[in-house]
């Protein structure tokens, strides 16, 4: 018996490239074909989607795509005059260019693709190979997002055109009057100021924060601390003694001259108990108000986030009448730094809200000193008084303060200002030098004080007289608010009340 022939099974893949593959590439005798892995032969498939937009493009002007067009429609036209309509563009492995005007479109794809649009006939012609032939290889040859989604779309594979593929760019007579017109542009640009924006310290254009807001006690939590208060500090009942008394002076006492000074004990009178209780009953009044409108408090002393944009002119000649504007877009505010002594204020404010007033203190009645020498002391401070007046009368400026001067390059608010949240700022300078310092705007980041997230982008813009357009930069900020329990501040204020 003669043995069996073993039979083998050539590999071959189909690609279908889209136009630019014959108007940006290599001629296909010329590239690598590796990148398609271990192919036995290679088909490459020309169809008429492709061959009709190369058609259309060949006759427009005398630019780079419609010379390479003219090619491209030579290499058809060879094409049509070879046996098989087929060309061989390399031996080991095989490839083939071969024009297959005949394939046609899978019409059952028409609702996934518009066959109005070019490439979407490529990728309906290209599947309708793949139905024809399911266990073929066809992959489209694209380095188009379009044709990419499309043939997704219908299970298509595809594959982006290599990069060692492309020619390097050539520039045609359009394009070296647009590169000249674009060196003379720079020319005079180089001329002008020129500003950069960033966003220190990272020197990004993005700003994430995270803040607390604080509930309200709960009706439970309040009792329980107001009776703590009271049981800490309660209303005193017992006034000390009750009778007047007398007692000699002992820092006199060695004196004979002194010998009749002593000192009286005045008892708690009933019109200072009353006042003490009033006072304690205030007090009461106050310190309920205080944890009462504790979140309030809190809030008041919350540290914003804080940005600073640096601006810098790094051109080569000053910027005059310059303008910066900051525009902000969405649920955020952009606060300017306060005065120092503001800001000292609300500092002292914000402890202030933040702590419990002492307890009043009960009255216990006193002893008193009947000094000699009072009468006498009375006059003395009448006379240092007088004279104190005199001196700080005489001293007072006559002129008053005098109008500061204007720095021509100083920076100075146009719109906005010191410590005013607001959601449009505008900045002014007369003359903003170049290579120098870079100037910092700082800001604090306000927010709705609710649980959510906060999105916003800020638009700076710098506008100069002579600056040709002004410089535009984004800056986007999110702010995340969660809420907690104002609990853990009641009971450090009651802790520390006293202290």
């Amino acid at each position: 018996m003669a043995p069996l022939e073993r039979l083998t099974t050539v590999k071959i893949l189909y690609l279908f490239p889209d136009t630019n593959v014959f108007l940006q590439c290599k001629p296909l005798e010329q590239v690598s074909w590796s990148a398609f892995g271990d192919w036995d032969q290679i088909e490459v498939l020309l169809t008429r989607p492709v061959q009709t937009e190369i058609d259309a493009l060949k006759g427009k002007g005398n630019g780079r795509q419609a010379s390479r067009a003219r090619s491209a429609s030579s290499r058809i036209r060879e094409l049509l005059q070879t046996v098989g309509e087929c060309l061989t563009l390399r031996e080991q492995p095989l490839v083939r260019l071969c024009l297959r005007h005949d394939l046609r479109r899978n019409e059952s794809a028409s609702g996934d693709l518009n066959y109005e649009e070019r490439d979407d006939q490529l990728v309906g012609t290209a599947l309708g190979f793949q139905k024809s032939n399911r266990d073929a290889a066809v992959l489209l040859l694209t380095n188009d997002t379009g044709p990419m989604a499309s043939a997704k779309a219908v299970g298509l594979k595809y594959r982006e055109v290599p990069d060692e593929w492309f020619l390097p760019p050539e520039a045609d007579d359009s394009e070296k009057r647009e590169s000249a017109l674009k060196a003379e542009i720079a020319r005079y640009k180089s001329l002008e100021p020129s500003f950069a924006v960033k966003l220190l310290p990272t020197g990004e254009r993005r700003i994430q924060a995270s803040l607390t807001m604080f509930r309200p006690l709960s009706a439970p939590e309040f009792d329980e601390l107001l009776a703590r208060l009271r049981a800490r500090y309660p209303l005193c009942r017992d006034f000390g003694p009750t009778e007047v008394q007398e007692r000699m002076n002992d820092h006199y006492a060695a004196s004979t001259f002194f010998s009749q000074a002593k000192e009286v004990f005045q008892p708690a009178t009933p019109s200072e108990i009353d006042k003490y209780r009033e006072a304690y009953s205030k007090w009461e009044n106050e310190c309920a108000e205080r944890l009462s409108n504790l979140p309030s408090g809190l809030h008041k002393c919350l540290l914003w986030p804080k940005i600073i944009v640096q601006i810098e002119n790094s051109g080569s000649r000053p910027a005059d009448g310059t303008l910066v504007i900051f525009e902000i877009q969405g649920d955020v505010f952009l606060r300017p730094p306060r005065r120092h002594e503001d800001e000292e204020k609300e500092e002292d404010d914000c402890h202030q809200n933040l702590r419990l007033s002492q307890a009043p203190s009960a009255p216990k009645g006193e002893w008193k000193q009947i000094d000699p020498f009072s009468g006498i002391k009375s006059i003395a401070d009448l006379v240092r008084t007088e004279r104190a007046w005199m001196r700080d009368d005489l001293m007072r400026p006559i002129l008053g303060n005098l109008p500061a001067r204007r720095d021509p390059n100083g920076l100075y608010y146009k719109v906005g200002g010191r410590g005013l949240p607001s959601k449009h700022i505008e900045y002014e300078c007369g003359q903003w030098r170049h290579a120098q310092s870079a100037k910092n705007f700082e800001f604090n980041v306000l927010c709705p004080l609710k649980p959510g997230t906060y999105l916003a982008s800020v638009k700076v813009e710098v506008h100069a007289a002579n600056l040709t357009h002004p410089e535009v930069a984004w800056l986007s900020m999110e702010l995340s608010v969660a809420e907690s329990s104002c609990l853990e501040a009641a009971e450090k204020m009651i802790a520390t009340l006293g202290a």
